[in-house]
């Protein structure tokens, strides 16, 4: 009896947490994409929205929300490295854009 309990609990234990609890590690808060005429904010999560209600006044919430909000690249910068000392995720994307030939 005693081998079969100890076999059972060997089975049952898992030496790796649960794949939910890593991809929310990897989860980011806020994307800040590259544009032509600025930067655009999206605001991924909870946390991240409500982080930016904190930076912005709130007749622009919705826009925020919306992801329709483009910052100057500088402002941008310093946004991202204000939400990243507070501890949120941030990524910054580069768009690419193809250019006409002349």
């Amino acid at each position: 009896m005693e081998k079969a309990n100890l076999y059972h609990s060997v089975q049952t234990q898992s030496p790796l947490p649960p794949l939910i609890d890593i991809s929310i590690n990897f989860r980011m808060d806020i994307n800040l994409s590259e544009k032509r005429n600025g930067t655009l904010i999206e605001p991924k999560t909870v946390h991240g929205i409500l982080w930016l209600q904190t930076h912005f006044e709130s007749v622009h919430w919705e826009l925020i929300s919306d992801g329709l909000v483009i910052l100057p690249r500088k402002d941008a910068q310093m946004l991202g490295e204000d939400a990243t000392n507070a501890g949120l995720n941030i990524t910054f994307i580069n768009s690419l854009s193809q250019i006409d030939k002349i």
